[in-house]
């Protein structure tokens, strides 16, 4: 059984925002389709154009979309998670957390709830160079900061734990 304490931030769960829509098959070729399919259809429209200047417009309209459109869509979806966080409607979320994790399952405990996942709502682990992800759906996780742990040694240990825990119920 591990436990730790953390102060969750609403950049932790931005971070993960973030993560997600890099790493997630849906959303990659969604990104792609638009990130392709609106330029294509500008080259095209450039070339049965019959004035000079909209040419030129469709052409730097296709390649400024296809450099920039990463970069928005990353910014937007950090603007949008700091944005519903600053409404207030989701204080339980950000504070101290207490995160318990044993053969009993997963508790997370905040200043303003509880919430208990058994062993089998654990998806997957995730470990990149900030946080772990305790992934207990498709799209949503709990967000670990490395900087709960006291060191390499206990976060390899937790992440050792929790992978176990998700290999148990994997299809």
């Amino acid at each position: 059984m591990h436990e730790l304490n953390y102060d969750q931030r609403v950049d932790d769960y931005v971070t993960f925002t973030l993560y997600h829509m890099m790493h997630s098959p849906s959303l990659r070729r969604g990104l792609m389709v638009a990130r392709v399919g609106f330029p294509a259809l500008w080259l095209l429209l450039a070339l049965v154009t019959p004035f000079p200047l909209w040419r030129i417009g469709w052409v730097v309209l296709a390649v400024l979309w296809f450099a920039l459109l990463p970069w928005l869509r990353r910014w937007e979806a950090a603007r949008r998670i700091r944005r519903m966080y600053a409404e207030g409607k989701h204080a339980d979320r950000v504070g101290h957390v207490r995160l318990t994790i044993g053969s009993d399952g997963i508790h997370e405990r905040t200043e303003r709830s509880e919430t208990h996942y058994k062993t089998d709502a654990l998806e997957r682990v995730v470990s990149d160079v900030d946080h772990v992800y305790l992934y207990v759906s498709p799209v949503s996780a709990l967000v670990v900061p490395k900087s709960a742990f006291a060191g390499e040694l206990e976060e390899t240990s937790f992440v050792e734990l929790a992978r176990q825990l998700a290999a148990q119920h994997a299809p």
